[in-house]
């Protein structure tokens, strides 16, 4: 899914999702701003508070899954910033996922490479049907590109798969 094409988005109490146009693999990604937006890293507050995104998906089987996040590759803005948002689907507890590497370091070096960081948090499908992942804002800024919900099967590359759309 490419971030633009959320199914619902929802503003929290210090700060909205916003589209940004010319960057990244899509040419469009999502923020969380405005930057100064205080980070929330209480999984309850979060739910209560932060600006999500919410996706409606559909499957046919029931397993674990890993939910891939592209993310512009960026650094924490300043101290006490980091580079996170949390997802859940459906109502499972939320996942933080921190997309921050540290100055030069191997993860750093093969992001750079490609133009992207790409991170997974592990969730539970319990059912064949409809289902709702949400993004949750952490740290404001941090650049959303693609969501690539992964069944069981995604051999790993620097592309994901195009967006699979409902017809």
């Amino acid at each position: 899914m490419n971030a633009e094409n959320y199914t619902r988005k929802q503003a929290g109490n210090e700060a909205d999702w916003q589209l940004f146009e010319g960057i990244g693999y899509t040419n469009k990604v999502i923020t969380a701003l405005p930057r100064n937006t205080t980070p929330n890293v209480n999984l309850e507050t979060i739910k209560a508070n932060s600006p999500v995104l919410e996706y409606d998906f559909y499957t046919f089987n029931f397993r674990e899954v890993a939910v891939n996040l592209r993310a512009v590759l960026t650094h924490a803005s300043h101290a006490g910033i980091g580079v996170r948002c949390a997802v859940a689907i459906d109502d499972a507890s939320p996942v933080l996922v921190d997309f921050q590497t540290l100055g030069r370091s191997d993860e750093w070096k093969e992001n750079a490479l490609k133009k992207a960081s790409v991170k997974a948090a592990k969730q539970i499908v319990d059912r064949a049907g409809k289902h709702t992942l949400k993004i949750w804002m952490v740290d404001p800024g941090v650049l959303i590109d693609q969501v690539l919900i992964d069944l069981g099967g995604w051999k790993k590359s620097y592309a994901f798969p195009k967006e699979t759309a409902k017809k």
